[in-house]
């Protein structure tokens, strides 16, 4: 995952491997659905024991639901 300097990650989801990008995580509370196969994702702030670039966190899954079920 990377964090751009404007508050937007890119995630790649756990399940289908496709790049999410520009996403408001901290907005979202961590929240995310992949746009290829919907899966929920759910992703909490991790303190950095050495901070990278002059953060002191990032954004670690937490869990992944399974995909979305077509009715």
């Amino acid at each position: 995952m990377e964090v751009s300097s404007v508050g937007t990650a890119d995630v790649k989801c756990p399940e289908c491997g496709t790049m999410n990008y520009s996403l408001y995580l901290e907005e979202t509370g961590g929240w995310m659905e992949c746009e290829n196969c919907g899966c929920t994702v759910h992703l909490r702030k991790e303190k950095l024991y050495v901070p990278v670039s002059g953060e002191d966190s990032r954004w670690k899954i937490v869990k992944a639901w399974p995909m979305k079920l077509a009715v």
